[in-house]
C-alpha cells in the first residue's frame, strides 16, 4: 500500500467520524504521511504552495490573541520543523477549522494533484535512473 492510498483510507475514515478527539488523531497521521511524502512534494517549496493558502484560511477561524499561523521561510527548509508546526496547530483546532483541513487535503487528493504525482510513473523513473553499482554488476557480473 503506497502512501496516497493510506492517506485516502484515513479520509474516508475521517469524514465518518464524529468524535473529534479521534479525529484529530487521524489527522497527525495523514498530514504527516501526506507532508513527509517525496512523491507527493518533491522539493520542500512545493509544500508551501500547499500550506500558505489553508493557513490563511486557517488563520481566519483561529481566535485573534494567537500568533499568526503562517510560517516563515526558514520553516521551509526542513520537513520536520513543518510537520512539528503543522501538528501543533492540529493540536489547538476547533470543530471547524478540523473541517477545513480535512476537505482541504480531501481537495487535494480529489483535483488534479492526484494524477499528476501517479505513483507508477514515479517508480518508472527510477528504475530508469542507473547509477554506478548498477554499471559495475553488469560489468563484471556477480561471481
Amino acid at each position: 500500500m503506497n502512501e496516497t492510498e493510506v492517506i485516502k483510507k484515513y479520509l474516508s475514515r475521517i469524514s465518518e467520524i464524529k468524535d473529534t478527539e479521534y479525529k484529530r488523531s487521524l489527522l497527525y497521521s495523514a498530514y504527516t504521511t501526506f507532508l513527509l511524502s517525496s512523491d507527493i512534494f518533491k522539493l520542500n517549496i512545493d509544500i508551501k504552495e500547499f500550506l500558505t493558502p489553508l493557513l490563511q484560511r486557517l488563520d481566519a477561524i483561529f481566535p485573534p490573541h494567537k500568533r499568526p499561523l503562517i510560517f516563515k521561510d526558514y520553516v521551509y527548509k526542513s520537513r520536520s520543523l513543518i510537520i512539528a508546526r503543522f501538528i501543533r496547530i492540529i493540536q489547538r483546532s476547533n470543530d471547524a477549522s478540523l473541517s477545513l483541513l480535512a476537505s482541504s487535503l480531501n481537495d487535494f487528493f480529489s483535483s488534479k494533484h492526484s494524477t499528476k504525482h501517479s505513483t507508477n510513473e514515479t517508480k518508472t523513473r527510477r528504475r530508469e535512473r542507473r547509477n554506478s553499482i548498477d554499471e559495475l554488476l553488469e560489468r563484471f557480473g556477480r561471481n
